[in-house]
């Protein structure tokens, strides 16, 4: 118990801005990801360094490679030939928020945080 108060009463991580100031704290996207709606067959598992994130996009035995940043709560993943994407978090949802490609076309559609170690959907 101890050591959760411990934790939960350390200050907020941030990043500094070049000129010397502080950015808004970076949202955590680490872990594995379940599409739902449209993206029911999709899975989205991803790997986090600070503000570095890679990860791996995944509709039944397709494989996509994508890399990103993060900026607050917001998620770039740099463009592949199938597009690029912009992911909101909120909670334990990822919103597509925007993008290019054929990627931008799943604009809308979120992904649930897994409450396991794989995907149901």
């Amino acid at each position: 118990m101890a050591l959760l108060l411990a934790v939960t009463a350390l200050p907020t991580a941030q990043a500094e801005t070049p000129s010397g100031g502080r950015e808004a704290p970076v949202a955590a996207f680490d872990g594995l990801w379940c599409g739902t709606g449209l993206l029911h067959e999709f899975s989205l598992q991803l790997s986090q360094q600070q503000q570095d994130v890679q990860g791996t996009l995944v509709r039944r035995e397709r494989r996509r490679e994508l890399e990103g940043r993060v900026e607050g709560a917001t998620l770039h993943t740099q463009a592949t030939r199938h597009g690029s994407l912009v992911l909101e978090r909120a909670g334990d949802k990822l919103r597509v928020t925007g993008g290019d490609g054929l990627l931008a076309m799943a604009r809308g559609a979120t992904f649930q945080r897994a409450s396991g170690a794989a995907c149901t959907g």
